[in-house]
């Protein structure tokens, strides 16, 4: 590894490391407070959360499309199984944001595995090119 990546990683180590009191006092003061559905329902959406953010960054960073596309159905799915679980009516609101974050990782989601086929179908066409000329080169032998 390089030395910009192993400084990277030990920053975002010793920021991790700082990150813990925190989460660790919030999921107390959460535990208190909440019941285990509803701190199941919110750890479903970090998740989908986290997932969404390492998608947009992927996207940002032009990772292979399988990739993302893998990363953004699991946080739609995430986020679906999320909105089931509440017992309790849900507001319009939590629809419609449901509704709109389903739409837009569909969307990334589409034009992702549009990109991939696009670029199989590109492969499979260069290999077919480099087959069909070692098959000449083969017939010109004599």
């Amino acid at each position: 590894m390089s030395k910009e990546w192993l400084e990277f990683l030990g920053g975002l180590f010793v920021f991790l490391g700082a990150l813990v009191p925190v989460i660790r006092g919030t999921w107390r003061a959460l535990r208190k407070r909440m019941t285990p559905r509803g701190l199941l329902v919110i750890t479903l959406l970090s998740g989908a959360l986290v997932l969404i953010v390492v998608g947009l960054i992927g996207f940002s960073l032009d990772w292979h499309p399988f990739i993302l596309v893998v990363l953004f159905s699991s946080a739609g799915l995430i986020q679906a199984i999320a909105f089931i679980l509440p017992k309790d009516e849900m507001a319009r609101f939590e629809v419609g944001f449901l509704a709109i974050s389903l739409f837009l990782c569909g969307l990334i989601v589409s034009s992702q595995l549009q990109t991939a086929f696009a670029s199989s179908k590109e492969q499979e066409l260069a290999l077919q090119k480099k087959i069909e000329a070692a098959i000449q080169r083969e017939v010109k032998k004599p």
